[in-house]
């Protein structure tokens, strides 16, 4: 029986380790690298956004987006969303889902 990758998030079905791309799997499932970053609380926005980058290069969708702007609620463990108030200051601990 063939199994995939599940699309965004979830634990691959039956693959075998390191055949699913990084990012995939919920955090801890493989190379993932750190998932959240506090001290970038109070920075500015493409700081932290170059600075999670770097820190983890398995994180594929890393960017500023504004307090209160609407989003869906799907969770991707290769996403971070940084929360950034009108000053481009990061108000939320950026964390990958």
């Amino acid at each position: 029986m063939a199994s995939s990758c599940p699309p965004g998030g979830g634990p691959p079905d039956s693959k075998p380790p390191g055949s699913c791309p990084p990012g995939s799997g919920p955090p801890g499932s493989g190379p993932s690298g750190k998932t959240s970053w506090p001290e970038l609380v109070g920075k500015k926005g493409e700081v932290a956004v170059a600075r999670i980058k770097s820190e983890n290069p398995h994180m594929r969708d890393v960017f500023t987006i504004k307090e209160g702007t609407p989003v869906t609620l799907e969770i991707r463990f290769d996403r971070v969303r940084v929360w950034v108030n009108d000053s481009d200051i990061v108000t939320q601990v950026p964390t990958a889902g």
